[in-house]
């Protein structure tokens, strides 16, 4: 079985930490912003966590790795082509 997601907790209080997170932050989507990129409900996005689709618990905040995304989606493609 292929665990779902990891559950961090982060804590950071100086501006350089902020810093830090917001780029950090870069390299991920947010739940609002993967809905948009994949164009799928809501409903679809909580089903894909609850099997397989990797992601991260910062707080009470839900993120995904874009690289995480990315094998993700190479992995569950179907009828791949390829193009010359």
């Amino acid at each position: 079985m292929v665990c779902s997601g990891v559950f961090i907790l982060i804590h950071r209080t100086t501006n350089q930490n902020q810093i830090g997170d917001k780029i950090m932050l870069e390299n991920y989507f947010t739940r609002e912003q993967l809905l948009t990129e994949l164009g799928i409900s809501s409903s679809t996005l909580q089903r894909l966590m609850s099997e397989d689709l990797p992601f991260i618990k910062i707080r009470n905040r839900v993120l995904f790795s874009k690289e995480d995304i990315n094998n993700y989606l190479k992995e569950h493609t179907h009828n791949k082509m390829e193009f010359k």
